[in-house]
């Protein structure tokens, strides 16, 4: 699977579906115009540092080394926060010392996690 740039393929493909004959082409079409699609590099998956974190309100982030998704509470003039998949809401910055790297994504296979995790009490 790769991103693509799918913003012309709409306008394309609705021009395109209904061919005149009373028949529709989209499979055919939709399929050459998606591997004709230029590929979008990929954000890098490095570690998110705290400032990339206050700029990220309610998007989620990967948690390692537990392996689960919460979402960035950053409001400004305060900590930023991460709310995660259990409902706990947790300091960012005591996060990323005493558990590991907050990430964008899953991180590939590969990836080398810290075993041990230690976490704090919620706020």
């Amino acid at each position: 699977m790769r991103p693509i740039d799918a913003d012309g393929l709409e306008i394309d493909m609705a021009e395109e579906v209904f061919d005149g004959d009373g028949g529709y082409k989209i499979f055919g079409y939709s399929k050459r115009q998606i591997d004709a699609a230029p590929t979008i590099a990929s954000q890098p998956n490095d570690p998110l540092t705290l400032e990339e974190l206050r700029g990220m309100d309610g998007e989620p982030v990967w948690i390692t080394p537990g392996g689960f998704w919460a979402l960035v509470i950053a409001k400004a003039d305060e900590r930023v926060r991460l709310r995660c998949n259990d409902g706990e809401t947790v300091w960012a910055d005591k996060e990323i010392e005493l558990v590991g790297p907050v990430y964008r994504r899953r991180p590939e296979e590969g990836v080398r996690r810290t075993i041990c995790v230690i976490r704090g009490g919620g706020i």
